[in-house]
């Protein structure tokens, strides 16, 4: 009969969680590419780990959740489940009552998807707009009156 020691098992646990970690620092790179090139593989890493503790502390432990979780963090900010702007996210990762973690996972996806067309309109048209007009204003020339600083700001 073969025996499989606790030491065994945390071997074979670390592996696994060392590829999952692997998985989505792969993964979150090709996600956001242009935030993987501003800051490397170390502190993309260092995220991974970061967020994969994190859902753990919420009952997410799967696949599907993690990555989830993994990716608003990179679209919400690294620390989007206690921001205040977003209390919905609390109320659906504190809510570990309210279902498995694949359901409210999936409540957290529908209502990120919700806000994002609702904040960066429909395939980001207003995103879009707002970065058009700041490429228009970022042409002009800065001119701010010597005498009144906080009026030429406002301005």
């Amino acid at each position: 009969m073969l025996v499989i020691r606790q030491e065994q098992m945390e071997v074979f646990r670390a592996a696994a969680l060392h590829r999952f970690e692997d998985d989505m620092a792969a993964h979150l790179a090709e996600y956001s590419r242009p935030l993987f090139e501003a800051v490397g593989e170390g502190p993309l890493r260092k995220a991974v780990r970061l967020g994969m503790e994190r859902a753990t502390n919420y009952g997410f432990t799967t696949r599907g959740p993690v990555r989830l979780y993994l990716e608003l963090m990179l679209l919400l900010g690294s620390h989007f489940d206690t921001d205040p702007q977003y209390p919905w996210v609390t109320e659906i990762l504190a809510g570990r009552d309210s279902g498995p973690q694949m359901d409210r996972a999936a409540r957290l996806y529908e209502r990120t998807m919700d806000y994002r067309e609702k904040v960066a309109g429909p395939n980001d048209a207003y995103s879009l707009d707002a970065l058009r007009n700041i490429a228009v204003l970022a042409r002009q020339p800065l001119s701010l009156p010597g005498n009144d600083f906080l009026a030429g700001m406002l301005r």
